[in-house]
């Protein structure tokens, strides 16, 4: 009965897809851990929560790059998607500069709010990385809808590996939180090369742009849903340089990446799998939420389990690791690693929304996620860090249970079947 889902070939396709995403990441994520262990020796929590604030502030303003075109190509149909790459292509360059210039001027705010130059200049230089996207946006999403998910893993992993290590050698060097900003950049050059390697997208010049308003109907809600996303987050982490300042700011940010980072490379491996191989059972058979359930029975109880276990060796692995000296921030990494499972459900809820072509109901689903995430998380910096992370945890649980059914009520399909070809039914 429970090897039932998994002898679908659509099934056993995804769980390849994600398995190559997964390798990749976990040889990023050893990296990752190396050079995390040379930042816990060699930052202090001030420096954590300088490094902290410049990249969280980076990931906000970054987040309007998350604008729903990619979403809206990797979904398309095949005689529309040629005009849309070309509309997605000049998108791309806009976008570009009104991030660069944005994230300048809060470079600028920042500084002046904070009174450190230091983390200005870091933000600025972090605004350097948009300059790189524009020209292979287009060439990624292809990658997504073709869903190459080997090339994808290779070129992930090399990129972020190389961005640890120089971390680590920034770390040793004496960088300070320099020492994670600045690899950012210089390795943005590595993911250009290789999503344009081999030109999985070639610009057709015949192609008429794609109607701004139907772009916009799919993109915007897709934005509204990231701005969401994205706020429950990073948010979490202004908030706690609000109420507790900078130092404990780097206390929270250690516990957080010594627990949910290092986990990111599972669940970022399944959320990138997970859309075009609903998209792709949306296509076929008019319907995502069959191919929904199969997964969440398949890889998701797996991710689920795997960030629970990991929990359980939080006691072990951070004095080890780490050092002694962190070795008081294990309940908080602890706590932060029980609400992973959550942080799984509600993604993949959004994204079979989505995929569903319910992006204002994704949007709305997100954001009641994140106001009772962070409606929960204000409740609990009211009295200390650790209050703060069991209600950032329970919140975000609760939250996403409640949006399950939801989801899948808005998934259905409609009353009326598409018809299938036989040719799709044979694939």
């Amino acid at each position: 009965m429970f090897s039932a889902p998994f002898k679908s070939k659509a099934i056993q396709a995804f769980l390849s897809r994600v398995g190559w995403l997964a390798g990749g990441e976990m040889l990023a994520r050893i990296s990752r851990l190396a050079a995390a262990v040379f930042l816990a020796r060699h930052l202090t929590p001030l420096e954590f929560g300088a490094a902290a604030l410049a990249i969280t502030t980076f990931e906000l303003v970054r987040l309007f790059n998350q604008n729903g075109v990619g979403a809206a190509v990797i979904a398309a149909k095949a005689e529309d998607l040629p005009g849309l790459c070309r509309t997605a292509h000049l998108a791309g360059w806009l976008t570009t500069l009104i991030l660069f210039l944005a994230q300048s001027v809060v470079a600028w705010l920042v500084a002046k709010q904070t009174g450190r130059a230091d983390i200005g200049w870091m933000i600025f230089c972090l605004g350097g990385v948009y300059w790189f996207m524009p020209m292979g946006v287009v060439h990624g999403w292809m990658l997504h809808r073709r869903q190459a998910m080997k090339r994808m893993a290779v070129v992930n992993a090399t990129q972020v590996s190389t961005d640890n290590i120089l971390t680590a050698v920034f770390a040793i060097m004496g960088f300070g939180p320099w020492a994670i900003v600045l690899p950012k950049l210089l390795t943005a050059p590595i993911w250009l090369i290789g999503v344009m390697w081999g030109r999985p997208w070639r610009p057709d010049r015949t192609a008429a742009f794609a109607s701004p308003r139907t772009l916009a109907g799919f993109a915007l809600p897709v934005l509204a849903t990231e701005m969401m996303n994205a706020s429950r987050l990073h948010l979490d982490k202004l908030i706690i340089s609000a109420v507790f300042g900078l130092e404990v700011l780097g206390i929270y940010y250690f516990a957080f990446n010594a627990g949910l980072g290092l986990s990111s490379a599972l669940t970022n491996a399944y959320n990138n799998a997970f859309f075009p191989y609903l998209c792709e059972a949306a296509r076929k058979t008019g319907s995502a939420l069959e191919a929904f359930d199969k997964a969440m029975r398949t890889a998701g109880l797996g991710l689920c389990a795997v960030l629970l276990i990991q929990a359980l060796a939080v006691p072990i692995y951070v004095p080890l690791i780490f050092g002694e000296d962190w070795a008081f921030a294990v309940p908080l990494v602890v706590i932060l690693c029980l609400g992973g499972p959550a942080k799984v459900l509600a993604d993949s809820c959004g994204l079979l929304l989505r995929a569903s072509e319910q992006p204002r109901m994704e949007s709305l689903a997100i954001a009641s996620v994140t106001a009772v995430t962070l409606g929960a998380l204000f409740l609990g910096v009211q009295m200390d860090l650790q209050a703060a992370c069991l209600a950032l945890t329970a919140g975000a649980t609760l939250a996403a249970i409640t949006i399950l059914p939801v989801s899948r009520n808005f998934a259905r399909p409609s009353s009326t079947p598409r018809v299938i070809t036989l040719e799709e039914a044979r694939s």
